[in-house]
């Protein structure tokens, strides 16, 4: 009798031929784990057609990938998501994906959110609001968290210089 393998066996399997260098073989690994379901080969497979890793970079296959994943309520494929908007100058698709990471329990999208709010739209009050809820993130590494909270210090100074 044949045991049939789990998306969490491709998944391992994708990871060992990457870190052998081996992009193609890895992908199709992730592919088919994303095709059975699996959201981390759904990330996976996305972020290797964005990045052009043992394919062709394709936007249309990562955006597909990445939605998938969103169906299951993924905040890192939001997450993704939004970053790609945001290189390719569409600040109003990175808003929009960034506030659906952040619903979605991405702590860290928040700091990207109000990077935006603050550096490309010159919007400082919901920069501010926006670092404000992400220093209350329950999932924020320590060096996102500092970043916040030097931002906010900053932009409290640039606003009332006197304090």
């Amino acid at each position: 009798m044949q045991v049939k393998e789990s998306p969490g066996d491709y998944l391992y399997e994708a990871t060992q031929l990457l870190l052998a260098g081996e992009t193609n073989a890895a992908l199709d690994y992730f592919v088919t784990a994303a095709a059975a379901g699996d959201v981390d080969g759904q990330i996976n497979a996305g972020y290797c057609f964005e990045t052009g890793t043992g394919t062709w970079r394709s936007n249309s296959a990562a955006q597909r990938w990445y939605r998938a994943a969103i169906r299951q309520r993924s905040g890192a494929a939001a997450f993704n998501l939004a970053t790609m908007h945001r290189e390719r100058k569409n600040v109003r698709g990175a808003v929009y994906w960034f506030r659906r990471a952040i619903a979605l329990g991405d702590d860290t999208a928040g700091l990207e959110l109000a990077r935006l709010y603050l550096d490309r739209l010159r919007q400082r009050s919901l920069g501010l609001a926006s670092l404000r809820r992400t220093v209350r993130g329950k999932f924020l590494a320590a060096d996102s968290l500092r970043e916040a909270q030097q931002l906010i210090r900053h932009h409290r100074r640039a606003l009332n210089p006197r304090a």
